[in-house]
Order: structure tokens, then sequence, then C-alpha cells
């Protein structure tokens, strides 16, 4: 395998609505949102982002064009069309459809590029005993989106291969410190030692400022549950789980 060997991920964006206007409740840089599918070959990932978003324009009857901040590029767009009710008439094939939701920005999914070797920083609840985990399906998702909590390490020299580009590298730990080491007073100096480690006692958080190779290590070597550093491929194996329990839990209630 080629170092810098790429695969192709969709992420599920949880479209929203704020009260006053639709848009993705994840932005594209946060890298984050289940993981929906992974490709090796970017035109099939492309045509499965298309096939989503189309489906789920007509599933939510357009209403992801509506907004006043979109109207002017519609209006430039479609000159007789003075609504976005309209759009619907006009029976948009996929790569219209697709196209428009670029120039609005109004994905319900995206498109990520990763080398298929990188690794993201994950972390294990002790409090809750799984994975820490984000759920952010709203009511205008049509699947679950249900994801792991991951973070890149900042001096991962692979960043470099990764689109969209990564800008953050924060990372935390839930817990008091007795509650996340066996040795809470050497994670104490260690604390202390280490600008880029901090802890809020009030809110019993520990928190890294910025995630790299050199912090997990010293980390782990106090940490009941060490952070673990995973591929893309095996955090999505873990979220279709998750995902699975969850959705079996839903349907018994």
């Amino acid at each position: 395998m080629e170092e810098n060997e790429k695969i192709y991920v969709l992420r599920n964006s949880s479209f929203w609505y704020d009260d006053d206007y639709y848009s993705f409740l994840i932005s594209s840089d946060a890298h984050a949102g289940h993981i929906t599918q992974i490709f090796d070959d970017k035109e099939q990932a492309i045509q499965e982002w298309k096939q989503l978003e189309y489906e789920f324009t007509h599933r939510v009857g357009f209403h992801n064009f509506l907004g006043e901040e979109t109207f002017w590029l519609l209006e430039e767009i479609f000159p007789d069309y003075g609504h976005y009710t309209d759009l619907i008439k006009l029976n948009l094939d996929i790569d219209q459809i697709f196209e428009l939701i670029h120039k609005i920005d109004r994905h319900a999914y995206y498109l990520y590029e990763y080398p298929k070797q990188i690794k993201l920083g994950i972390v294990w609840d002790n409090i809750k005993n799984n994975y820490r985990i984000s759920n952010t399906k709203t009511e205008y998702d049509f699947r679950s989106n249900l994801f792991i909590d991951t973070t890149f390490l900042k001096d991962d020299p692979l960043l470099n291969h990764v689109y969209p580009s990564v800008n953050s590298f924060n990372f935390t730990l839930n817990g008091s410190l007795p509650d996340l080491s066996d040795t809470p007073i050497l994670l104490t100096q260690l604390i202390q030692h280490n600008e880029n480690i901090n802890y809020d006692e009030d809110r019993k958080f520990l928190r890294i400022k910025q995630l790299d190779s050199s912090t997990i290590k010293s980390l782990n070597a106090l940490l009941k549950e060490p952070i673990q550093c995973l591929t893309i491929e095996e955090i999505y194996e873990i979220e279709k789980s998750l995902n699975q329990t969850y959705l079996k839990e839903i349907e018994k209630k």
C-alpha cells in the first residue's frame, strides 16, 4: 500500500432549520458527522454524494434551498422564478441539483479526502463505558447521525493530504483526575508542567489544546484508558455498530 493512498469519505452534515434559515449543522472543516460511506474511487464517491443530495432535496421538498440569503443567487440563475417552490416545477436532474447545492452551500452531506493510513485520536468514556459519541440527528435528517468524537494529530505529516484542511486539534477527557488515572498525583504534575494540557476542576474535564504524538505518549503512561489512535476505516466500522445498536434500541421503544 502506497503511503499516500487515499480514501473518500461521505459524512452526514445534519441539515437543520434555526428559525431564520435552513443550513447544515456541521461545517465541512469540522471533519465530523456520521461516516455514511467510504470509497477508494473518487468518482464513485461523487456519484453517491450527488444521489444523497438529490434524495434529500426531494424528501424535504426543496426546503434546503429556502433562505433569504440564497434568493439573490437563485434569481440570478433562474431569473424567471421568484420563489424557491418554483424550483420543483423545473424538474431539475441530479447534476443540476448538485450544482445548485454547491453554489448556495446547502449540503446535507460532505465529501472528504483522507490518506488511508492517517489515524485520529479517540477516547473511551469511563463514565458511560463507551466511546465518546455525538448524536446530531435533526428532524430533517432521514438517517441516524451517531458518530465518534475524533481529533487529528497536529504533528501527523499525512495532514498535508487531508481535504478540506484541518484547523482544530482540541481534545478533551471527561472525569475527575482519579477517574482518569490510577496515579492522579502524577497526572497533576504532568498538567502543571505541560502548557499544552489544562484541567477544569469545576467542570471535571482535562483539555489538550493541541493533540500530538508527544502529548499522547505522556498521557497514556498515566491514563486508565489510554487515548487510542485509529484509522478512518476502523472508526467507520465502530460507527456502523453504534448506529445499528442505536436503531435497534429506538425500535424497541
